[in-house]
């Protein structure tokens, strides 16, 4: 791997308003390979104090710096091979703080197209565009000039041919200008509107969706004032070819901004340079700005969706986990039935049955007698009941039972979210825990599991089926598991797991692990029996010095040989700890 680029760490953190020396750790420790979660509680006296949400700032916006920097280097080297780099243009790729000032500078040095300026150059007509520009004395008959360049060789044949090509020359040369296009930008943001229309198409009858986008048929808002779910839903319009968007922006203004910067008032020649810029705005630069625009705003949108996904997706894992309870899991169905899991407190079916609830008197009278039976015999003091269909009239029985015939048995009731047990339960996790149960068994063992442990069972489901999003479709994939993953690391760390009962699922989130140690690690347990110690750990394969430094302080071991195994205490620590316990007087034990 090589040496990370070179980036002014002061800028980092006065962007992100932190202590420069504080976010110069938290690098230097990033770059060794420690992990957030680590960071955040190992070596918080070298961060002064930092939290793993400005850690993962850090790690962001140093990502962000690097791969600016990078940029800067190619386009340098690029233009270095062109022989066309200058010590200011040098200067002032150096200087540029974002992406788009930086691609700015670029454009006049980019691989051409075959464009219309293109081929306007390759009929000889660039010496009659330099003229013009220049106001060069030889060019003050246009017409005339334009005559020398009649090639009919080169299919110029006639003076408006030349004209034409050569204003196409200027036009680019416009809209390659940073100066123009930053002006431009500037006008757009500050008074460009976000107009959608419905797309009509002839002979062809309306599509079925197209209902869902009716209040955006003739749509128009403020650019910074559109919120994220509309530009989402105004994207999957046009993705369906059902709405034609545009950003659209004062044309006079912006014509008149960019004539003052790019023609002179005196230019002999000033009329048909204002014809090149008009070619150049509607052509080029408008229609490229529009995009570099809409791909922004996109991004906010998919940022504040990712982040709406993710604090619901946290408050979900981290809600308390009813522990130690016997549970009777009802899935809800119609057609098909109820399907009844009565589970022990480790999670571990004991019985499972078919309720028909919703129908004939006889089939709902034995369902009841069932429900009565499974949480007498298994002493189930909890009913777990799922939130999808038919789960309505299942909770009325059930609180009509609860305050009736299980009243003696001081049994409760609740409502799980079901999302993703269907998904989990035809997985290759749910098929290697529980091969001997059907595929709608698994789902209700899933909803009972995750009223116990949320965090343990939900982490078994990919994050974007568990359903707490907002647009989730509409969002990159790539981004969203990466900051779904982070979240669910975030939480697994958080709370620390059992090294003796975590299955691989949980175990691959643990800081410095990852799915085949985290498999390797559950295969010597499976072969060896329980961990006593943190120290054993080293015997697994792959579960090298480095790991072990990263790991042990999440993985707790409960009645191990050590005390401290089953605390927060890193082994790095252990002889620390010992000392401050010899001053107080106390022992390990305590």
């Amino acid at each position: 791997m090589g040496l990370p680029v070179l980036i002014d760490l002061g800028q980092v953190a006065q962007r992100l308003g932190l202590p420069e020396p504080h976010v110069a750790a938290a690098v230097r420790l990033l770059d060794e390979g420690n992990t957030v979660p680590f960071i955040t509680r190992y070596r918080r006296d070298q961060t002064g104090g930092l939290d793993e949400v400005d850690i993962r700032r850090i790690a962001e916006s140093v990502a962000k710096a690097r791969q600016l920097a990078e940029r800067k280097q190619t386009i340098l080297r690029t233009i270095q091979g062109q022989s066309k780099l200058t010590p200011e243009l040098e200067q002032r790729i150096h200087m540029a703080e974002s992406s788009k000032q930086l691609e700015d500078l670029y454009l006049p040095y980019k691989p051409r197209k075959l464009s219309l300026a293109e081929i306007a150059r390759q009929r000889r007509l660039e010496p009659l565009a330099r003229e013009i520009l220049a106001a060069d004395a030889a060019a003050t008959d246009l017409d005339t000039r334009a005559a020398d360049f009649i090639d009919a060789d080169v299919q110029v044949t006639s003076v408006a041919d030349a004209l034409l090509g050569v204003g196409h020359i200027i036009a680019h040369d416009f809209s390659e200008r940073a100066p123009l296009r930053q002006r431009l930008r500037g006008i757009l943001g500050r008074t460009g509107r976000l107009r959608s229309q419905r797309v009509e198409v002839e002979g062809k009858p309306a599509s079925k969706d197209a209902k869902h986008y009716r209040d955006y048929f003739d749509f128009s808002e403020h650019i910074d004032r559109v919120p994220p779910h509309r530009v989402l839903a105004i994207n999957r319009g046009e993705r369906a070819r059902l709405l034609k968007v545009r950003v659209e922006g004062p044309e006079d203004e912006m014509q008149a901004a960019a004539e003052e910067l790019v023609v002179p008032a005196d230019h002999p020649h000033a009329e048909f340079l204002r014809g090149c810029v008009r070619d150049s705005l509607q052509r080029l630069v408008l229609p490229s700005l529009e995009r570099e625009m809409r791909r922004e705003i996109t991004e906010a949108c998919e940022e504040h969706a990712v982040a709406v996904f993710a604090r619901n997706l946290r408050n979900l894992l981290l809600q308390p986990p009813v522990a130690g309870r016997r549970v009777l899991a009802i899935d809800p169905g119609f057609k098909s039935g109820c399907k009844a899991v009565a589970i022990d407190e480790y999670g571990t079916p004991l019985e499972h049955a078919v309720l028909h609830i919703i129908g004939h008197k006889e089939k709902k009278e034995e369902a009841v007698r069932k429900i009565v039976e499974m949480v007498t015999t298994h002493q189930s003091r909890v009913i777990a009941i799922g939130n999808g269909t038919a789960g309505r009239e299942v909770e009325t029985l059930v609180a009509e039972l609860v305050a009736g015939e299980l009243q003696p048995h001081d049994v409760a009731y609740v409502i799980v979210n079901e999302a993703g047990a269907s998904v989990y339960s035809t997985s290759a996790y749910a098929r290697e825990e529980l091969a001997s149960h059907e595929a709608a068994v698994r789902g209700s063992i899933s909803i009972g599991r995750r009223l116990q442990d949320p965090l343990s069972e939900l982490v078994k489901i990919e994050p974007a089926n568990i359903g707490v999003g907002l647009y989730q479709h509409d969002v990159k994939a790539r981004h969203l598991h990466a900051s779904l993953d982070g979240v669910v690391e975030s939480c697994v760390n958080y709370v620390g797991v059992d090294v003796n009962t975590a299955s691989p699922a949980l175990l691959r989130y643990v800081s410095g692990l990852n799915q085949a140690t985290a498999r390797n690690l559950h295969e010597w347990r499976a072969k060896n029996g329980p961990f006593a110690s943190r120290q054993q750990l080293l015997d697994v394969p792959g579960f090298g010095d480095s790991t072990f430094v990263q790991a042990a302080g999440f993985l707790k071991i409960s009645g191990g040989e050590n005390p401290f195994d089953a605390t927060w205490i890193h082994p790095e620590s252990y002889a620390i700890a010992e000392k401050v316990l010899e001053r107080l007087g106390g022992a390990a034990g305590d």
